[in-house]
């Protein structure tokens, strides 16, 4: 009876452990993110993408990490990395408006205006409010009303 009972705890335990386990990527990677917006805040852009990259390592469907290392290469003047995480993020979440004018802010910024114009007018499509001085410093730039 003792060897069932030993066995049966050592079951439990084991599948226990396993949950644990298969549980436990998900919790690192939100602490690779969490310490990722922590090394952002103080722009410590090299810190906070190595965070974020290890965050999406373990969670590779991880929108707010793809989108928040777009900022910090965007804080790095890389901005075909932060392009290329930001249009991960809209093929992770189309329906996010937002997103469309963070990356159109950083088309902007690589003076890409017809892009920087395809996602303002994406965005308002989804019924988000584009921020009226980002519009003016887009209009000034392209020389164009939309």
């Amino acid at each position: 009876m003792a060897k069932y009972v030993l066995a049966a705890v050592l079951l439990v335990a084991l599948v226990a452990a396993v949950i644990w386990i298969a549980a436990r990527p998900d919790d690192d990677a939100e602490a690779y993110y969490n310490r990722g917006v922590a090394h952002q805040d103080e722009e410590q852009h090299d810190l906070a993408i190595k965070d974020f990259a290890k965050a999406i390592e373990l969670k590779p469907d991880y929108a707010d990490a793809f989108c928040n290392r777009g900022f910090a290469y965007g804080g790095k003047g890389l901005w075909d990395l932060a392009i290329k995480d930001f249009t991960k993020v809209i093929e992770l979440a189309p329906e996010a408006p937002t997103i469309y004018e963070n990356r159109a802010r950083t088309y902007l910024a690589q003076k890409s205006y017809d892009a920087a114009w395809a996602d303002v007018k994406a965005a308002q499509r989804l019924g988000h409010k584009v921020d009226p001085d980002f519009l003016a410093d887009l209009r000034s730039a392209s020389g164009r009303e939309k």
